[in-house]
């Protein structure tokens, strides 16, 4: 990294594009499975970055049980994509809260 001496190293978030088009599915999942209320989240979120279980096991049963929607074989665990396929099924306009 190529910086002069007084300047501040820039900060850079990761992209929300996926998430935004999401943006109410996304904080209603938060608060659904993690109990969460408003966290800001990134296209790279990964469900690890929200509990602290041994595995993602519970998680992917409790997202099953609230949106009928089975996600263990999304490998790389973003929330981008889990919301994407509830989103894709549709199946979350008709759940309970």
């Amino acid at each position: 990294m190529n910086m002069q001496s007084n300047s501040k190293p820039k900060i850079e978030f990761a992209p929300q594009e996926r998430i935004n088009a999401q943006e109410a599915l996304a904080q209603g999942f938060l608060l659904r499975v993690f109990e969460i209320e408003g966290a800001w989240i990134s296209d790279e979120s990964i469900l690890w970055d929200f509990h602290h279980e041994e595995s993602d096991d519970e998680t992917f049963a409790r997202i099953k049980q609230i949106y009928g929607v089975e996600v263990s074989d999304i490998k790389s665990g973003t929330l981008s994509e889990i919301l994407s396929r509830i989103a894709d099924l549709g199946t979350y306009r008709f759940q309970q809260t």
